[in-house]
C-alpha cells in the first residue's frame, strides 16, 4: 500500500521552492516602493512615462548619484595633498558646487600634474570661466581629448558634464599608465581587468568578468587583499559573512593597511548593477599599491621586507638632499643686475619646472608606496626597520609642499625682476636718445655761430 507521507527530500525541495518565492516577491515589493520614492516630487513631464521608461531613469540618476559621492571622495584624496589645503583643512562637499570656481580643479590638477597653473582670484563669473578655461586648456595641451564641455558647463554646476570632467582627468592621471606585464598591447581598461582577473584566479566562488556585478558580493575584494597579503584576513570567514559585511571589512583593511581612501560604501557596490565607473576608480587605487601580480603561493619575505626598507631609506635620502638644494635655490633673491642674465636666470628656472619638479614628483609617489608597503609589513623585530624622523614621508611630504610654494613665490620674483630691468632698460634708452639729439643740436648752434662769426669778420 502506498504511503502519503510525502518524503523528506520532497518536503526540502518544497521549503526551498517556498523561500525562493518568498524572495522575489519581497524584492519586487521591495523595488516597487523604492520607485514610488523616486517618483515622490518628479515633474508630471516625468511621471507621465512609461514604468519602464521611469525605472531607466531612476537607475541612471542612482548611478550619478554614487558617482558623484565617489567622485567627491577622489578629488578630496588628491587635494588634501595641495599646500592650499594642508594649510587650510578644507575640502569639497559637493562635488557639482566645489568645482564652480574653477580654482580646486587647478588644484588637483597641479598636485596630479606636478605643474603650477595661474589661477584667477576674483570671485565674478568671468574670473571662475577663465579659472575653467585654463584647466580645460591645460588638458587639451597635455593631448587629453575633452568633448563638449564649455566653462559655462561647469561654472554652472552641470551634473552630467561636471561628472564627465572628473572621470576623464581619473582616467589620463590614475588609469591610463595601468600595465600588465607580457600584455603591452591592452588598453588601460582591458589591462586593469586583466589584472584583477590573475590576481584572484584559484579563489572558489570568485570569477571577474567586468567592473559591475562581478564585484557585488565583495568576494573579488577579499581574494584580491588576501592574494597579496593572506597574514591580514580569512579568506575562508569572509566567504561566510553577508555581502555589505563582507565588502566593509574589504574596504577597512584597504584603508587601514595599504592607505587606499574608501571612495566605496559597501551599498554603492551590493546594488543590482554597480556603477563600472566608480569600480575602476577604486579598483584602479588597488592597482597602485599591488601592480604587480603575486605568485600562487606568494608570501611577504624577510628579503623583501629589507629590500623595501633600503630603497625606501635611499630614496628618501636622495630627495631629501635634493629638496634642500632646490629650496635654497627657490629661497634666493640675490639676483643679477644685468637683463640678459636675468633672462637666462628665467630659462633655467624654466627647465627646472618643467624637467625636474615632474620627475621628483615620480619619484615621491614611489616613495609613498614604499612608505605605506613598509607600514603594512608593520615595524619588524624590535622595530628595525624603523627609519629616521627626518626620513619620515610625513616630514618629506611637508618639505615637497613647502618648496612648491617657494617655487610659485621665486616665479613671481623673477617675473616682476625682469619688468623692473627692462623698464630701465627703456628708460636708459630713452635718457641716450635725449643726450643725442641735445649734442646734435648743440651742434648745429654751435656751427651756426663760427658760421656768423665768419661773416662778421
Amino acid at each position: 500500500m502506498a504511503s502519503n507521507m510525502a518524503s523528506p527530500r520532497h518536503y526540502y525541495d518544497n521549503r526551498v521552492r517556498t523561500k525562493s518565492i518568498e524572495d522575489v516577491k519581497l524584492a519586487q515589493v521591495m523595488q516597487v516602493k523604492s520607485q514610488e520614492r523616486w517618483d515622490d516630487g518628479k515633474p508630471l513631464s516625468i511621471l507621465a512615462l512609461d514604468p519602464a521608461d521611469r525605472a531607466v531613469l531612476k537607475i541612471a540618476d542612482e548611478r550619478d548619484a554614487i558617482q558623484k559621492k565617489t567622485f567627491t571622495k577622489w578629488v578630496n584624496k588628491h587635494l588634501a595633498k595641495h599646500w592650499h589645503y594642508v594649510q587650510r583643512r578644507t575640502e569639497v562637499t559637493d562635488l557639482f558646487e566645489g568645482l564652480r570656481d574653477g580654482r580646486n580643479l587647478i588644484s588637483l590638477l597641479e598636485v596630479l600634474s606636478g605643474e603650477l597653473l595661474p589661477r584667477e582670484r576674483g570671485r565674478m563669473r568671468f574670473h571662475k570661466l577663465q579659472n575653467v578655461q585654463t584647466v580645460l586648456d591645460f588638458l587639451r595641451f597635455r593631448g587629453i581629448k575633452i568633448v563638449n564641455i564649455r566653462p559655462d558647463d561647469i561654472v554652472d554646476g552641470n551634473p552630467k558634464l561636471t561628472l564627465g570632467l572628473i572621470w576623464t582627468i581619473i582616467l589620463h592621471f590614475q588609469i591610463s599608465d595601468i600595465t600588465v606585464s607580457g600584455e603591452q598591447s591592452l588598453t588601460s581598461h582591458d589591462a586593469l581587468l586583466t589584472w584583477s582577473q590573475r590576481t584572484v584566479a584559484g579563489y572558489p566562488g570568485v570569477k571577474v568578468n567586468n567592473f559591475s556585478e562581478s564585484w557585488r558580493d565583495g568576494l573579488a575584494f577579499a581574494a584580491l587583499l588576501h592574494r597579496n597579503r593572506p597574514d591580514l584576513l580569512d579568506f575562508k570567514e569572509l566567504k561566510s559573512m553577508p555581502p555589505r559585511k563582507r565588502l566593509h571589512v574589504a574596504f577597512t583593511i584597504a584603508e587601514q593597511q595599504f592607505g587606499v581612501t574608501k571612495l566605496l560604501d559597501p551599498e554603492d557596490v551590493d546594488v543590482a548593477r554597480p556603477d563600472d565607473k566608480s569600480l575602476i576608480t577604486y579598483i584602479s587605487s588597488l592597482y597602485n599599491v599591488f601592480p604587480d601580480i603575486p605568485p600562487p603561493q606568494y608570501s611577504l619575505q624577510e628579503a623583501e621586507r629589507q629590500a623595501k626598507y633600503d630603497e625606501y631609506r635611499e630614496l628618501a635620502h636622495y630627495i631629501q638632499r635634493w629638496n634642500k638644494e632646490a629650496t635654497a635655490m627657490m629661497v634666493d633673491r640675490n639676483f643679477p643686475n644685468a637683463l640678459p642674465d636675468m633672462k637666462k636666470l628665467l630659462q633655467e628656472f624654466n627647465k627646472f619646472k618643467a624637467e625636474d619638479i615632474p620627475q621628483r614628483l615620480k619619484d615621491i609617489r614611489k616613495l609613498d608606496i614604499l612608505h605605506k608597503e613598509l607600514d603594512a609589513m608593520g615595524p619588524g623585530n624590535a622595530g628595525q626597520y624603523e627609519v629616521e624622523s627626518e626620513l619620515k614621508f610625513s616630514v618629506i611630504n611637508r618639505s615637497w609642499n613647502r618648496l612648491m610654494v617657494y617655487t610659485q613665490e621665486r616665479e613671481m620674483s623673477l617675473h616682476h625682476e625682469i619688468s623692473r630691468l627692462e623698464r630701465m632698460q627703456r628708460l636708459g634708452d630713452k635718457v641716450q636718445r635725449d643726450m643725442r639729439q641735445t649734442t646734435d643740436r648743440l651742434d648745429t648752434i654751435e656751427k651756426k655761430l663760427k658760421e656768423e662769426e665768419t661773416r662778421m669778420d
